[in-house]
């Protein structure tokens, strides 16, 4: 049996500039529920006097007692799924996030004392942190991009039954390098499915795969390069050194960069506004000599006229692999390129197209 529930249908994760299931959805899915409610509480909302109540209750507690009922009706009679995405309380400010708090706590405990979770692997998840902070320095923003809040709780009898695979999973949570790909495998992992043979490289050993149960075993020599994940976005520690942000080559860059992403608009110029620089707020530079590989610089920069704020990883020289190249500068593709601030809906006018 299935369930789920998504509670801002607006920037719903199968539905935000999206159409939705082709299909079938969840046997109990509430959508039309979520939609009738915005309709009721967005005005408010978005004028920020919204007091995230239906009537004397609040949202989030609603939620949460359906997915209670969901477990209580059928912990006993079927297998289940159930996937609940709560985002109003914190995708635009983590001040009302601790709101959540009195009630998970009171979530957790009503199913784990009535025994409803003794079948159930329990993640609790974000997509990425609070990279929107203004208050947040430099490092810690690319980080809070990076590295979402994630945890796993498996019944006592599981830990017990098969000690090796929770030891391993203790190991792999604390020491070593893991992404969404792992827990792609754990959820196959503990629902029997076995391993994905389309993602599965035969040429490999299973410790070197991109996705590893985290049940299993991970190398402890596991890096980015390993499992292709982009400099971009990993986060182990390299010797990044601060650059002076009037040094003419990071002005240069900064340049170049706003450059490639025109570029990546120009099908739809009309609609879009060409971007310029405002102000450079950081530069970084990673020498690679000693490896063989290209110098790279990571660059944070406002634009004008939308006053967005952006990150880009460029590699010095004209890397003929790259997507985007000039002949001092290459980003090897979309996705070095990252807005970091809140642009709400900016990019409407071509949410229809390939370039938002």
């Amino acid at each position: 049996m299935s369930m789920h529930f998504d509670d801002w249908p607006r920037i719903g994760a199968f539905t935000y500039r999206m159409k939705g299931f082709k299909d079938n959805t969840a046997k109990h899915y509430h959508k039309q529920y979520q939609l009738r409610l915005w309709q009721k509480v967005g005005k408010n909302f978005f004028a920020d006097k919204d007091d995230f109540c239906i009537g004397a209750r609040k949202r989030h507690r609603v939620g949460l007692e359906l997915f209670e009922s969901f477990l209580s009706t059928y912990h006993k009679r079927a297998p289940t799924l159930g996937i609940m995405h709560y985002v109003e309380n914190s995708h635009d400010s983590t001040s009302r996030v601790y709101w959540l708090d009195d009630e998970l706590h009171a979530f957790l405990n009503y199913t784990l004392e009535r025994g409803l979770l003794n079948n159930t692997a329990l993640f609790l998840y974000s997509d990425h942190g609070a990279r929107f902070s203004n208050k947040k320095s430099s490092a810690k923003r690319y980080l809070e991009e990076r590295m979402p809040f994630f945890s796993l709780t498996l019944p006592d009898w599981f830990r017990q039954k098969y000690r090796n695979r929770y030891a391993n999973l203790l190991e792999n949570a604390h020491n070593r390098l893991t992404t969404p790909f792992d827990i792609y495998a754990t959820v196959r992992d503990l629902t029997c499915l076995g391993r994905d043979e389309t993602t599965y490289n035969k040429h490999l050993a299973y410790n070197q795969q991109r996705s590893i149960s985290l049940l299993d075993e991970i190398s402890p020599s596991r890096n980015c390069d390993h499992i292709g994940v982009s400099d971009h976005f990993c986060v182990c520690i390299k010797a990044w050194k601060s650059e002076s942000i009037t040094d003419q080559l990071i002005i240069d860059a900064t340049n170049s960069s706003i450059y490639f992403i025109n570029f990546i608009t120009k099908d739809v110029k009309h609609l879009c506004a060409r971007l310029t620089l405002r102000e450079i707020l950081t530069a970084e530079s990673l020498d690679r000599s000693s490896s063989n590989q290209t110098n790279l610089l990571r660059i944070q920069f406002m634009t004008a006229p939308n006053n967005g704020t952006y990150e880009t990883l460029l590699a010095l020289g004209n890397v003929k692999s790259y997507m985007f190249r000039s002949l001092r500068f290459s980003i090897k593709s979309r996705d070095d390129i990252s807005r970091i601030d809140a642009y709400g809906d900016q990019p409407h006018c071509v949410s229809n197209f390939d370039n938002n």
